[in-house]
């Protein structure tokens, strides 16, 4: 049978065009079929990646929290050593202030019978040492100056004291009496105006030139260590502060400021840690 356009139209709407379209279609369903699972193996492939990362991350997270509930515990741990320590650390400083309350205490006592023992002696000072030194010789000489009657036998013993940085030529004398320990004392201010040179023995080394020039004299109780100390910061006080009197008596020190105010009185260091306390809230009163 011949092929004519009109049965080759059927043949291809009947036969061929169908048998085209579903070859197509199985062709196009492969197609997607197979991009479809390539996706998929894509995307399984990157939840896998983002499973694993996730995994990590918790594994961090786990590690992180252990040692973050570490530090918590070794702080928690270090806070309860500190605060053992600084209980022991306040006990012992506790401890420690009434220790150094107690040795204050027990220096301030001492010290009180070491002035005692000196409530017989004076202390002269300026006069040079000469030839053929003798300190009660010179002690005689210097209450002679100040027309005060002193005998040999009113003297204990007198010698020379070692030099200080400050002081020098020093002589201690110990009075058998302490009445007349006390009548020197009270009448020293009779040397002002006098000097080296009113004493015989020191002036005959004047003239004689072995010694240049004459000196002022000086007397003062005898002080302990801890007075003379006690002393150096009232007196620094006085000058900063510029008090006009300063003096001791039986080893107490004094100071006023003016000759109507009233006196304060020193013996211990607390005296003067309590005067200053005391001069400062008047000032922030005023």
């Amino acid at each position: 049978m011949a092929l004519t356009i009109k049965s080759f139209k059927e043949l291809w709407t009947k036969e061929l065009m169908p048998a085209f379209k579903s070859e197509i279609l199985n062709d196009l369903k492969r197609e997607i079929r197979n991009e479809i699972q390539n996706v998929v193996q894509r995307f399984e492939t990157q939840i896998d990646e983002v499973k694993n990362q996730i995994q990590g991350v918790e594994t961090s997270q786990s590690f992180i929290s252990d040692k973050y509930e570490n530090v918590i515990e070794v702080t928690q741990s270090i806070k309860k050593e500190m605060k053992t320590v600084q209980s022991h650390c306040k006990e012992s400083g506790e401890r420690l202030e009434y220790l150094e309350q107690e040795a204050s205490h027990n220096m301030a006592v001492l010290d009180e019978v070491q002035q005692y023992l000196r409530r017989d002696c004076l202390e002269i000072t300026g006069i040079p040492i000469i030839p053929l030194d003798d300190p009660s010789t010179l002690v005689l000489e210097v209450c002679s100056a100040m027309d005060i009657e002193l005998q040999d036998d009113d003297i204990s013993i007198a010698h020379r004291l070692p030099s200080t940085t400050k002081v020098k030529d020093r002589i201690i004398v110990k009075f058998v009496k302490r009445s007349k320990r006390d009548e020197v004392y009270k009448y020293r201010s009779k040397l002002r105006g006098k000097s080296t040179a009113n004493l015989p023995t020191v002036n005959a080394e004047i003239q004689e030139g072995s010694i240049r020039r004459s000196t002022k004299i000086h007397i003062n109780e005898s002080l302990t260590g801890y007075r003379r100390r006690l002393f150096g910061k009232v007196n620094a006080f006085k000058n900063t502060n510029k008090y006009k009197f300063i003096w001791t008596t039986n080893g107490t020190i004094h100071l006023r400021e003016t000759e109507s105010s009233s006196i304060y009185h020193f013996n211990t260091l607390a005296d003067y840690e309590n005067f200053i306390r005391s001069s400062q809230q008047t000032e922030d009163y005023n």
